[in-house]
Order: structure tokens, then C-alpha cells, then sequence
């Protein structure tokens, strides 16, 4: 596979009352083959909350069927905006599981739900 060029923001403070400010924008790699297209799957508003269920299973097999080059996840990730600790584990799982899905990658942005505590742990992951 042939690496293709996408854009990506690099993480400064998060969106603050106000604009967004201090962001640099940085060019990534990702692994695809320019013969076909890219196969990219969104995820938005997933609002995990406290334990695995077989919902979040269905949705990772659905995924897997679509064998995605990149996974786009668009922001709340997690449900309780004020304590996000609960959903930690379900979140990291998914994530695990997500990135082993797509060989490109998994892009994110996080939401009103995810604040200042979920992004510094998405990036690490």
C-alpha cells in the first residue's frame, strides 16, 4: 500500500467559550492503495456510558463487514459530561478494537460532551 495525505489539527486548548485557539495544523500519512477508493466509516454521538453490551459488539461486527481503511469518530464519545471516569473502560475498549479494525487509523474529534478530560486519553490510545 502507497501512503496517501490527509490534514489533521494537532491538539491545542480545546474549544473555550469563545473560538477555538492555537491549533496547528499537521499532515498525516495513512496507509491505502490509490487503485480503489478509500474506505472510511463515521461514528458520531456514541454517548458511551458504564459497561459492554452487545449493542457496542453489533455495532464493532458492522463495522468489520465494512472493512474500513479509516474510522472518523465526530465527538461525544462519552454520555455523562460531568464525570467522565465511569465510561473509561468501555471507552478504551472500543477504541482498541477500533483501531484494529482500520489500518489507516482512527481520526477524532472530541464533543461538548468529551471537555478537557477525554481528549489527552483518545490521544494516547
Amino acid at each position: 500500500m502507497s501512503g496517501c495525505t490527509y490534514e489533521t489539527l494537532d491538539p491545542g486548548p480545546w474549544l473555550q467559550i469563545g473560538a477555538p485557539r492555537r491549533f496547528a495544523l499537521r499532515r498525516v500519512r495513512i496507509a491505502c492503495d490509490l487503485a480503489r477508493p478509500i474506505r472510511l466509516v463515521h461514528l458520531t454521538d456514541l454517548h458511551l456510558r458504564p459497561g459492554w453490551s452487545s449493542s457496542h459488539d453489533r455495532l464493532l461486527g458492522l463495522i468489520a463487514d465494512q472493512s474500513p481503511d479509516v474510522i472518523v469518530c465526530t465527538g461525544d464519545w462519552i454520555d455523562d459530561k460531568f464525570d467522565h471516569r465511569a465510561a473509561m473502560p468501555v471507552l478504551r475498549r472500543l477504541v482498541e478494537r477500533l483501531l484494529a479494525l482500520a489500518p489507516g487509523g482512527v481520526v477524532s474529534i472530541v464533543g461538548n460532551h468529551d471537555g478537557d478530560f477525554v481528549a489527552p486519553r483518545l490521544m494516547q490510545m
